[in-house]
């Protein structure tokens, strides 16, 4: 009884795990079913279901269900070998895109280096040019050249430094001269362009927005330009005192022993009242000045070698140097000193059978400002004033020194004979003032470079003492005094005369200004 008691438990326990295995079995038929299905959605990956796959074997999973496994795990890999091989076909498609567009980036730094860098020979081309157009005083044309330099494409700050100082020059040059002001407005407006400081910028900007029109409103501005100084002593006559001494009294002329003497420089005493002298004999840029503001052209000013602003002028004749006395007076506010008649034969004090114009000049009574130097005046200021040691020429006695004339005016050093094919051939030629050794009083070129009218018709000296003379009442010629480029070293002598009539012009001629105080005569 007790073994059929113990032999009823053990089939129970056996029945209870059996039906515990089988329940087991059945569950995870049951999870291995819903893994199959998920499978074949694709819910689970290749690795997931190769993990499950060894406990369907254990599990006793049907064959079919295992095959509908491994089914479902094969075509995952399928797709996930497909899937893999399209990520690797966009990874090298892309790839391959940013190579094209990189080579393509590279093409076009390439492309913009070179645009880059013929934008900046084009800038440099036409701000180069611009800037020679203003040295050789054709403002207009300049101001074209510029403006075409200002529109290229290239760095701000090249541009500022490359155009700022030609910019404001035009702006100063039309200004002043005052006929073509919208050319000023113009070159402000591109100079506003490349970014300036203030003030410049703000009365800039004032200028372009109202259209100036007169000289007086550009006055503030010409002011405030950096280079205003600079400007102003290019475009005007730089004076200096003459010394005069205790009574204004010095020796005019050369004795008889000095080397070059000739008989019309008789020593005689003359005594002078305050005065000024231009350090350079007239500059092309200042004569520029004045021939816009008078609607004159240059080119028949023009010598064989070209015409640049820091040169003296030429071809000038002595009616011209006059009115660009009278003129540059009124750009001070000085009334005229001389009374110009612009009537063709109008002075019967002139002799000359050749002067073509005949115009009567007279100087006004009680006049103060710019004129021509007297002879005596011209004398004593080459001479660097009174109480100086007597030199053969202004500033020493080597004149290739402190001057320049035909053995040294050319491209090579010149000796022996005169010759002015000679002097020709080798390129003589005017140079630009100062830049040769100055006289006591720091002034330059009163020896060679170009001769300079005076006032004085030409004619003997008045022996005994004189003072202020201003000349004969008449004559054929008017005195020109100092030698030139092309000179003889002894027509350099600061005591040596010429003369020529009135209405020449020369290329080896040119002028400077004296200036009398309002209390002077």
């Amino acid at each position: 009884m007790r073994y059929e008691l113990k032999h009823d438990k053990l089939a129970a326990q056996i029945f209870l795990r059996a039906s515990a295995a089988a329940k087991a079995r059945r569950r995870a038929e049951e999870v291995y079913a819903f893994y199959g299905e998920i499978a074949a959605k694709r819910l689970l990956t290749a690795e997931e279901l190769d993990y499950l796959s060894p406990f369907a074997t254990v599990l006793q999973i049907p064959e079919e269900l295992k095959q509908a496994m491994d089914k479902g795990r094969e075509k995952i890999r399928e797709d996930e070998e497909a899937e893999m091989n399209k990520i690797k076909e966009q990874e090298a498609k892309e790839k391959k895109l940013r190579e094209e567009a990189e080579t393509a980036l590279a093409k076009v730094e390439q492309n913009l280096a070179v645009i880059r860098e013929r934008n900046l020979v084009t800038f440099r081309e036409f701000a180069e040019l611009g800037t020679r157009l203003v040295y050789t005083l054709d403002h207009a044309e300049a101001l074209q050249k510029l403006g075409i330099a200002a529109a290229v494409e290239v760095d701000d700050g090249a541009k500022r430094e490359a155009l700022t100082a030609p910019l404001s020059e035009l702006i100063f040059f039309f200004a002043e001269s005052g006929r073509r002001p919208e050319l000023a407005c113009e070159a402000a407006g591109l100079l506003l362009g490349l970014g300036q400081a203030e003030p410049v910028a703000l009365l800039l900007g004032q200028c372009v927005r109202e259209n100036w029109s007169s000289r007086t409103q550009f006055a503030s501005l010409l002011a405030a330009l950096p280079e205003a100084v600079l400007l102003k002593s290019r475009y005007y006559p730089v004076m200096a005192n003459v010394p005069l001494g205790k009574d204004g009294v010095f020796q005019m002329g050369s004795d008889p022993s000095e080397w070059g003497h000739r008989s019309d420089e008789q020593l005689h005493e003359v005594k002078l009242s305050l005065y000024q002298i231009g350090v350079y004999p007239v500059t092309f840029y200042q004569f520029a000045l004045f021939s816009e503001a008078t609607g004159r052209g240059l080119a028949s000013r023009t010598p064989y070698w070209g015409r640049f602003g820091d040169h003296p002028l030429v071809n000038v004749s002595w009616y011209e140097a006059a009115e660009y006395a009278n003129w540059l007076n009124e750009q001070q506010g000085i009334p005229p000193w001389y009374e110009i008649h612009k009537v063709r034969g109008s002075d019967p004090d002139n002799a000359s059978e050749y002067d073509y114009l005949k115009w009567k000049v007279e100087r006004k009574p009680g006049a103060w400002g710019f004129r021509l130097p007297t002879e005596a005046e011209w004398e004593l200021a080459a001479r660097g004033g009174a109480g100086t040691p007597r030199h053969h020429f202004a500033g020493g006695d080597v004149l290739g020194e402190v001057g320049w004339y035909w053995e040294n005016s050319g491209d090579e050093p010149l000796s022996g004979d005169w010759d002015l094919n000679r002097i020709y051939d080798n390129n003589g030629r005017t140079h630009p003032v100062g830049q040769k050794q100055a006289n006591e009083i720091g002034l330059y070129d009163m020896s060679g470079n170009v001769f300079e009218w005076c006032w004085d018709w030409y004619g003997e000296y008045t022996s005994g003492p004189q003072t202020n003379p201003f000349g004969p009442d008449s004559g054929s010629g008017r005195v020109f005094r100092g030698g030139s480029w092309r000179s003889f070293a002894d027509f350099c002598r600061v005591a040596d005369r010429g003369s020529s009539r009135p209405d020449d012009r020369s290329s080896s001629l040119g002028f400077r200004l004296a200036f009398v105080p309002q209390s002077g005569g």
